[in-house]
């Protein structure tokens, strides 16, 4: 049911039909729609009898986003094998926009509908869709009926398994956490002697060793990584810290002397340090499998003039001196000279969708779209290893987590706390165990637990925001750029009114 109020402005704010977004102005009755990908959407659900959709999607969706003019030529090699198999075969393909149950199963209901399908099995968490299918399947066919309704399919890409170790290691830790306080609340309830106290001593020191080889080894590691670079990284503090309290620890366990054990503080410190970890590192990998995964040329195709005839390569067996031939929505994957006149689509070049008129011989740059109705050839300028847009799909090989500011105080951060600590050994140095004590004291006190957990949690509620305005972030130093640039909005009082997307403090 839709609801209307009345805005600051006068105007008044509804719920978009499709996604539920907001809607500013227009008839307080009958259906709403915050875009035309949204309305676009609607109108093929209605046609094809398929409005149990919004009897299953969560009331805030995201916004559709339909492009007819992908282009499907890595379809061809799936349909090659589907025609030339002598039964069933399996296929994967990987998905963009799954969000929710409503996806789920909306996406097998169009499989449903194409002849030859056996099953679909949709991955959300991975954005991959598994299909097993007959030779007579339609894949094409099916492909673009998914992709009417707002999704986006590509080739499957490699699946990066490292937040999956993270994940692993903080489980183990956990686990290995809480089984170590449960039995310190025993210590610290009363049980200060016999048989009993002394196993429960032994168990919480072989739990706290297992979290430190398993969960300290973590940040141990990173901390070596970056000294052996001559760089000081915030988590140098947290595996001093860590080093030092279970090395102190240990000597208190071994010498009897019960107050100057940490392990149980230890164990849950590390614990919730991976827990922080893993949240910054979940944001960008839960994007990231929303977005189609790309491995890089291996998933763009394009077709060479051999002898007169098209034939179907992958763009980086490219030779500059090739003759391209390009259909309407065909990617230009090096520079090329183009045969006649044609109009492109710069996305991927400077972000405008707006087709630009090119002129015979002019050289057409990598990563265009062909927007022209009819196809037109383009002899390639460079090998596809000099392209510009090799260096675009394989993106960057590794990703800065902060600035320049936060490197800088992280820099100085972690040299005034190891100046502490080194400074609190020397005042206490006459009585090693009690040096130990106080040094580590200093590195737990000092440790950068806002950085590992509280700015972490912070992206995750920004990103969860960005993505309910169908904004997928995959760099994480992005989000400085993106959270100027919706302050900068805000300030306005007509930010968003042409989309009818308003600033959530103006709801």
């Amino acid at each position: 049911m839709q609801t209307s109020e009345s805005t600051g402005g006068g105007l008044a704010r509804r719920s978009c039909t499709h996604c539920g977004g907001v809607v500013l102005g227009g008839p307080v009755q009958g259906v709403a729609f915050c875009c035309a990908g949204c309305e676009a959407v609607y109108a093929i659900l209605s046609r094809e009898g398929l409005e149990g959709y919004y009897q299953l999607r969560p009331e805030d969706g995201l916004p559709a986003r339909p492009d007819p003019e992908r282009d499907h030529k890595w379809l061809e090699p799936l349909g090659a094998r589907i025609r030339q198999a002598n039964g069933l075969v399996r296929l994967n393909v990987d998905v963009q926009g799954v969000h929710c149950a409503a996806c789920v199963w909306l996406i097998d209901e169009l499989f449903g509908r194409q002849a030859g399908g056996a099953s679909c099995v949709v991955n959300p968490a991975r954005g991959r869709i598994e299909l097993t299918v007959g030779p007579d399947f339609d894949l094409e066919a099916w492909s673009r009926s998914v992709e009417s309704v707002g999704y986006v399919l590509g080739p499957p890409g490699e699946h990066s398994s490292g937040v999956d170790d993270l994940t692993l290691r903080m489980g183990i830790c956990l686990a290995l956490a809480g089984n170590a306080m449960m039995l310190s609340l025993a210590i610290y309830f009363g049980l200060t002697e016999g048989a009993l106290h002394s196993l429960s001593r032994q168990l919480i020191f072989a739990l706290s060793g297992a979290t430190v080889l398993v969960g300290g080894s973590f940040f141990i590691r990173s901390a070596w990584r970056s000294l052996r670079q001559g760089l000081l990284h915030l988590d140098t503090p947290i595996a001093l810290g860590i080093v030092l309290a279970f090395a102190g620890s240990a000597w208190s366990f071994f010498r009897g002397d019960a107050r100057g054990e940490f392990f149980d503080t230890l164990a849950v410190f590390i614990a919730l340090m991976l827990l922080g970890r893993w949240l910054q590192e979940r944001i960008v990998a839960k994007n990231r499998s929303r977005l189609l995964s790309s491995t890089g040329a291996e998933g763009v195709f394009t077709r060479r003039l051999n002898e007169g005839h098209a034939e179907l390569i992958r763009c980086d067996a490219l030779e500059a001196g090739d003759t391209l031939l390009l259909a309407r929505g065909d990617l230009i994957p090096v520079d090329a000279t183009l045969a006649a006149d044609a109009s492109l689509r710069l996305d991927w070049i400077n972000g405008e969708s707006d087709p630009r008129g090119y002129r015979q011989g002019d050289l057409a740059p990598a990563g265009a779209f062909l927007a022209s109705a009819s196809a037109v050839q383009a002899r390639a300028a460079t090998a596809f290893d000099a392209s510009p847009l090799s260096d675009l799909l394989s993106g960057p090989a590794t990703e800065a987590r902060h600035g320049p500011f936060w490197n800088q105080l992280g820099r100085y951060y972690v040299l005034g706390v190891v100046g502490l600590a080194a400074g609190a050994f020397l005042l206490w140095s006459s009585d090693l165990q009690e040096a130990l004590r106080v040094t580590t004291s200093v590195l737990v006190v000092t440790c950068p637990c806002a950085f590992g957990i509280a700015v972490p949690l912070a992206y995750e509620l920004v990103h969860a925001k960005s993505a309910r305005r169908g904004l997928f972030v995959r760099i994480a130093t992005m989000m400085r750029c993106a959270a100027w640039c919706s302050t900068r909005r805000a300030r306005s009082p007509w930010a968003d009114r042409r989309s009818g997307i308003v600033p959530r403090w103006r709801r």
